[in-house]
């Protein structure tokens, strides 16, 4: 038997045993609402993980073992309240359709994100971000959520 899908959301746990990792088959986890600011580095032996919630934690970056994560397609990290950047390796994640970070405190979104072709949404809502240093090169295949973020309106090319 090999578990596919798994939901750990709201255990509040504040780590995950290395073991954990030799879910090999599983494609979707939540880890959601619960304590975790950090995640081991086996957490990359989950190569067939495509669908990961990491919602309503205490990450204060995108874990390495993620951004390693090749078959990954959706990634959700909102409401991480100390997440104020992201990382550039994020280009290196050349599956990853949908990335959402709504509620964190992204101040700025760098423009290795448009060089994500294979992004097409992006939902950075309830931020902190000012400005979009690429709001003249937007993709028309890459929808961007931004509302109640403090933007300065007009957008400068």
């Amino acid at each position: 038997m090999s578990i596919r899908e798994l939901s750990l959301q709201g255990l509040g746990l504040n780590a995950l045993p290395k073991v954990f990792c030799k879910l090999i088959h599983l494609r979707t986890l939540d880890l959601s609402c619960n304590q975790l600011f950090t995640l081991p580095s086996t957490f990359s032996e989950l190569t067939n993980l495509e669908d990961l919630c990491l919602d309503s934690n205490c990450f204060a970056n995108i874990p390495e073992s993620v951004l390693t994560l090749r078959s990954l397609r959706r990634l959700s990290m909102s409401c991480n309240e100390d997440l104020e950047t992201l990382s550039r390796r994020l280009s290196s994640m050349n599956h990853l359709q949908s990335l959402l970070m709504d509620s964190c405190a992204l101040h700025w979104i760098p423009s290795i994100v448009l060089k994500m072709l294979s992004l097409k949404k992006l939902s950075i809502r309830s931020n902190r971000i000012h400005a979009l240093p690429f709001a003249c090169t937007l993709r028309d295949d890459l929808k961007i959520e931004l509302a109640g973020n403090p933007l300065q309106i007009p957008l400068r090319c």
